[in-house]
């Protein structure tokens, strides 16, 4: 059998003590608590392969020749939202050695999936995907002609060339169009005419890099950079926080260094208030309640770039908010279950990891769940209408757009 890729990984895979830390975590509270919400889920409860060293123990027989790679590891690895909480747990992942992180459990498990896909064992979903992104640069299975059709009639569609870029996203650009129009008009508020990429954005490459297709992943990323280069951006913007992951954590990853400032515009927006070039002119009137995504959390911890201040800091400012924590929150923060590819290969599983969190939500009494993540949004509203939850969703931009002036 040829050489694998997630052979390079070998020492980190067994480093993994087995010490049972990503299945029951006690280093901040007194009482052990659950950490992995695929392992938690009603279908799937204490599922050893579900665990982080089940995962690395399952590499390490097919390391060893004693497993093939096959459609139930496949499915295995693929059940698997990626958020990892099991590496923020993990004692032996946050020791360092020479500087390096010694065990990067998401690492691995991503480089497993490119083996999986170079020996054909994805789904056909995931295959969809893929030869749909390579002739159209979207995994939504849209054309790449209506990629601005974001733009709300009636409104100037932006320039495509300037210092400052907005890059959208494809689900901003073909599903959550209310986020990228909300962007749009809350940056032009603070004098910024933000530009877009229009036609030269490209897939940002994180669903395929969540799959396996690094070839692919970096096609886009190198067309990515390139492009924002030729349109002379020295800043580049994200509502997303797969994108804005994919370029601060994938593309260096895949040889492909960014040479311009990176800001999600939670940031941007925070610095704007800051300096008073955006003002909070109404209230808003709400209990309202704050979901961390992982993209803009723990996958962004190793870097020191995590998003947890910021998004409080704003709605803490909001008159008329009143602002409650969930349960677990920042670092701790339990995943919705729409990225690492799980939304498009189990939306079943993915989905019932949404109602989870939208019932912890519940239970702090808001009337309103914000995050900043358009996919996170996606995942979230539709817990809410499956569940007949009274509880609104919006993007954090949104609740800005509508209050400031």
């Amino acid at each position: 059998m040829a050489k694998l890729f997630v052979e390079q990984f070998k020492d980190e895979i067994y480093r993994c003590i087995r010490c049972g830390y990503c299945r029951d975590f006690s280093r901040y509270r007194d009482s052990a608590y659950k950490v992995c919400p695929l392992r938690e889920e009603d279908a799937t409860p204490g599922f050893e392969p579900y665990s982080a060293r089940g995962r690395l123990m399952l590499i390490r027989f097919v390391l060893e020749g004693k497993l093939p790679l096959n459609e139930k590891l496949a499915d295995l690895f693929y059940t698997c939202p990626t958020c990892r909480n099991c590496w923020d747990k993990c004692y032996v992942a946050q020791t360092r050695l020479k500087g390096k992180y010694m065990l990067n459990q998401v690492e691995i498990y991503e480089a497993f999936r490119h083996d999986l896909f170079k020996a054909g064992l994805i789904s056909p979903r995931h295959r969809q995907i893929l030869e749909w992104t390579e002739k159209e640069h979207n995994p939504y299975l849209e054309k790449h002609e209506d990629r601005i059709k974001w733009v709300p009639e009636g409104v100037e569609p932006p320039p495509t060339k300037g210092e400052i870029v907005y890059f959208v996203g494809c689900t901003s650009s073909y599903r959550q169009k209310n986020i990228a129009a909300a962007t749009l008009r809350l940056l032009r508020k603070a004098g910024i005419n933000v530009a877009v990429l229009y036609p030269d954005e490209w897939c940002c490459g994180s669903p395929m890099m969540r799959i396996g297709h690094r070839e692919l992943a970096k096609q886009l990323a190198e067309h990515n950079v390139s492009a924002i280069e030729k349109a002379g951006a020295k800043m580049v913007v994200f509502s997303c926080a797969g994108c804005y992951r994919a370029f601060k954590v994938d593309y260096p990853a895949l040889g492909v260094q960014p040479p311009f400032e990176l800001k999600h515009v939670v940031e941007l927006v925070l610095q704007l208030l800051n300096e008073g070039k955006l003002s909070i002119k109404k209230e808003f009137k709400h209990k309202v309640t704050l979901h961390d995504p992982c993209h803009t959390g723990r996958h962004l911890v190793h870097i020191k770039a995590e998003l947890y201040d910021q998004p409080r800091e704003i709605l803490k400012r909001i008159p008329g908010v009143e602002f409650v924590e969930m349960e677990r929150i920042r670092r701790n923060s339990w995943c919705c279950g729409a990225g690492g590819g799980l939304r498009s290969y189990n939306p079943d599983v993915s989905l019932t990891l949404a109602r989870n969190r939208v019932k912890e939500a519940e239970r702090t009494g808001a009337d309103i769940l914000t995050s900043i993540c358009p996919f996170c949004y996606r995942n979230l509203s539709d817990a809410i209408q499956m569940t007949g939850s009274n509880m609104k969703m919006y993007d954090l931009v949104e609740i800005l757009d509508m209050i400031t002036e």
